[in-house]
């Protein structure tokens, strides 16, 4: 029941658009597949909005895989340039994505 509540406060707030800080999912389908698998199995946080289309995501530097590094960090600042329509979730809290870490993981 507990994660149900958070889904339903999740998708009252589907709504909003995500902001700088926020935490954050996302799905790049014109992605490589193993940087796709990354992106959708891992939070990530909004460093900067560049435009009405696009942020910066970054990830923490421990969990990305070596081969993935460059692909995940391709500013100088660090961080990916992400299309804001391929967010899928995001939050200000991590604790309220985790739901969907973990049924991503177990295909549920």
């Amino acid at each position: 029941m507990k994660h149900l509540k958070q889904y339903e406060a999740m998708i009252e707030d589907e709504q909003k658009t995500p902001d700088v800080g926020d935490y954050v999912i996302v799905v790049d389908i014109q992605s490589k597949p193993n940087v796709i698998s990354f992106m959708s199995n891992h939070i990530g946080i909004i460093t900067e909005d560049i435009s009405i289309l696009y942020s910066v995501v970054k990830y923490k530097d421990e969990e990305i895989p070596e081969e993935l590094y460059y692909l995940l960090n391709q500013l100088k600042t660090g961080g990916r340039l992400i299309c804001k329509k391929h967010i899928v979730h995001f939050s200000k809290n991590i604790e309220d994505l985790m739901p969907f870490i973990q049924a991503n993981k177990y295909n549920l």
